[in-house]
């Protein structure tokens, strides 16, 4: 009776946030010669190359497995789960339109389906940054301008938004 080897098989990706390809790959090792390789991603798709890339419709956990089989008939499998995270939600933000010289509070709301919503950047005309869900900005003169606020969840991932600003001159009494 002749034993035939196995390979083995090892799977690269990474976890990734929502909306993103994600980069798939493999890597066989032994003395047995491939001759097939089959994945299955977790859901109902499934891929048949070494190297590939792949974006999920949906956020969540999937275990991935990889299927090799040899020549010989052989076949190992090889699993393991991936992430797909969920993105933040900039639901909103808020400023009062106030005259120049005076302070004016930006605000946002975000939420995140799983996770959590870790930091806010805000982003000014002249490339001042601000951090924070709440931050106070000082204008000495009347201005009309785009703020950008980008949200960061606690995995890294981000959506980020803008709106126009508009300062006016203090009334003289």
């Amino acid at each position: 009776m002749e034993v035939f080897p196995l390979l083995q098989s090892d799977i690269s990706v990474d976890d990734h946030c929502f909306g993103f390809n994600q980069r798939f790959s493999s890597t066989t090792t032994g003395t047995g010669i491939l001759d097939q390789l089959h994945w299955k991603l977790g859901n109902s798709d499934s891929q048949s190359l070494a190297s590939f890339n792949y974006k999920y419709s949906n956020t969540g956990k999937y275990t991935i497995e990889l299927e090799t089989k040899t020549t010989d008939g052989c076949i190992t499998k090889k699993s393991r789960e991936v992430e797909v995270f969920s993105l933040p939600n900039i639901k909103s933000i808020f400023s009062k339109n106030p005259c120049s010289d005076e302070r004016v509070n930006f605000e946002i709301t975000a939420d995140i389906n799983t996770g959590a919503v870790a930091s806010v950047d805000w982003i000014f005309k002249d490339n001042t940054s601000l951090s924070g869900f709440a931050v106070n900005r000082d204008f000495s003169l009347p201005t009309k301008e785009s703020v950008s606020a980008i949200a960061k969840s606690d995995k890294g991932c981000i959506d980020s938004t803008s709106v126009v600003f508009q300062s006016f001159e203090k009334p003289q009494f």
